[in-house]
């Protein structure tokens, strides 16, 4: 079993007590000591992998860390025979984020991926599912339904589907069939006996970007309307996690991503199971993925599409 010594508000030095942690911490700094070097000197935590220490960057990063990052995770998982444990801290690290951050439903496959925490095929290794992880805190994952093997096969032919593209979009994407159409919210839709309340918003990297920056409020007006008409928005980028991070110090303006992937979270926890962020790698994928999309509908809105992309169960050219 995983022991840890949890923090209270009572001083260590002095032995005084203490009503809330601000309280505590003025108190710290009366003792002309920083509360990073206090909480490091009587609270001292290590990776659980390297046994190297954890670094101090606020109380609740340092007290929720557990690995440097994922790799760690699962080199760390392997190597524990007892089970349980692992089981145990992986269970901690997924409540630590939905209390920490008051969340209704658990971590999509993205969010995981971005804070550090198991990936949801560690969640299948060790629970069977990561819906039964998630049983275990009595909390369903914000997208919880398995895409059936009829989506996940894209070799349908789809030149029938008219597409209906925003008369606003620049440099719209090609299709075979498709015509300008003013939208009242997203990009992409579908018509005729293929529509069926599914939008798509495309986003360049740079666009992605600055929506998620200047042009949040924007955004969220957009959604707004969207859900008040029963509709559902897929946010698809047209780059990687991978290739936005290599990308942002090369960039005209250089990106707060820490920043970005919080207004991220921020949206699909705003509008919970009305919308999705799907990284399709590349303008030539997304061609490829909207029509997936469009077509398959409700279908496909609560799964999480980016886990079935990553985990290459639905391959897109």
């Amino acid at each position: 079993m995983l022991k840890e010594t949890e923090p209270d508000l009572t001083c260590k030095i002095c032995g005084e007590s203490f009503k809330s942690e601000r309280s505590l911490h003025a108190h710290i700094k009366a003792h002309n000591i920083f509360v990073m070097d206090y909480y490091t000197t009587f609270y001292p935590r290590k990776n659980l992998l390297t046994g190297e220490p954890i670094e101090f960057k606020d109380k609740k990063q340092y007290f929720s860390t557990y690995f440097s990052n994922r790799a760690q995770i699962r080199e760390w998982a392997k190597k524990t025979t007892n089970k349980e444990e692992v089981k145990e801290l992986f269970i901690k690290m997924l409540k630590n984020r939905i209390v920490g951050k008051n969340l209704q439903y658990s971590p999509n496959h993205l969010e995981l991926k971005l804070y550090n925490l198991p990936s949801i095929s560690m969640f299948k290794e060790y629970f069977g599912s990561y819906n039964e992880a998630c049983k275990m805190l009595q909390v369903e994952p914000i997208y919880n339904k398995i895409i059936k093997n009829k989506f996940l096969n894209n070799n349908k032919n789809l030149n029938d589907m008219e597409i209906l593209i925003d008369t606003r979009e620049q440099q719209p994407l090609s299709f075979t069939n498709s015509k300008l159409h003013k939208l009242d919210y997203g990009d992409y839709t579908a018509s005729g006996k293929y529509y069926n309340k599914t939008y798509i918003d495309r986003k360049s990297e740079q666009d992605f970007k600055g929506t998620m920056t200047t042009g949040f409020s924007r955004f969220t007006k957009e959604m707004e309307r969207a859900i008040s008409f029963d509709s559902y928005m897929y946010i698809v980028i047209e780059s990687s996690i991978e290739k936005i991070i290599k990308n942002n110090p090369f960039a005209y303006h250089e990106s707060n991503l820490k920043f970005i992937w919080h207004r991220m979270r921020k949206i699909t926890h705003m509008f919970p199971r009305k919308c999705q962020f799907v990284f399709s790698g590349g303008r030539n994928r997304s061609q490829n993925l909207i029509p997936i999309l469009l077509e398959a509908g409700e279908h496909l809105w609560q799964s999480d599409v980016q886990y079935y992309i990553d985990s290459k169960k639905l391959l897109i050219q």
